[in-house]
């Protein structure tokens, strides 16, 4: 019981206790951006993609483009992160089913394609395999 206790006034007194050092300082700048590059085939991906929901309902395919092109950027941030597939990094798309694969190459982060997950997982593996070339 006696433990207890003690482990209690410690935990108070914890709180109030923080090295400086341990906190993050305004002064830290966060890193540099990656530059992000939509090779041709990704490009074309998009195009792709546009025509599709524009097809279903004017509008809707310029929102898609918006979006991801949104996710696209924030590459710059969250490059790396993502889970490996098929060799490439994927992350997938915020409002649409697509998954946007790509690599980092040196400084830069460069998109391969821009597919839609709901495509047979063997398309994918294919089509990938033959941008890697």
């Amino acid at each position: 019981m006696a433990r207890r206790g003690a482990c209690r006034a410690q935990s108070k007194s914890r709180f109030r206790r923080c090295k400086i050092s341990q906190r993050r300082t305004a002064q830290e700048t966060p890193p540099p951006l990656k530059q992000v590059v939509v090779l041709a085939d990704a490009a074309e991906d998009l195009e792709a993609a546009r025509d599709f929901y524009n097809g279903h309902e004017p509008g809707v395919g310029e929102y898609c483009i918006d979006s991801l092109l949104t996710d696209i950027e924030s590459l710059g941030h969250l490059s790396g992160i993502h889970p490996l597939h098929f060799d490439f990094h994927r992350m997938l798309a915020s409002r649409f089913p697509f998954g946007i694969y790509y690599q980092e190459v040196g400084d830069e982060t460069q998109v391969f394609a821009v597919l839609d997950l709901r495509r047979n997982p063997n398309w994918i593996r294919t089509e990938l395999g033959k941008r890697a070339e």
